[in-house]
C-alpha cells in the first residue's frame, strides 16, 4: 500500500481532484449524506473544514 500524509496544499491540482471525487463518490452517492452544499450531480465534495493546512491522509494500493 503506498500512503501520502500532508496538507491538502501541499498535494497537486491532480490529487486534490481524484480527492474531491472519491469523498463525493463515497459519502453523496454511496452513503446519500444530505450535504447542502453539494448535489448528486456534482462530482466534487469538499465542506467547511477543509482548508489549505486541513492534514489528510491518502492510501492506495498498487493495482
Amino acid at each position: 500500500m503506498n500512503s501520502l500524509i500532508g496538507c491538502r496544499a501541499s498535494f497537486d491540482s491532480d490529487l486534490l481532484v481524484r480527492l474531491s471525487r472519491f469523498r463525493h463518490d463515497v459519502f453523496v452517492k454511496r452513503l446519500k449524506w444530505d450535504l447542502p452544499m453539494v448535489t448528486v450531480a456534482d462530482e466534487c465534495e469538499w465542506d467547511k473544514f477543509d482548508h489549505a493546512d486541513t492534514v489528510c491522509l491518502r492510501g492506495a494500493t498498487d493495482a
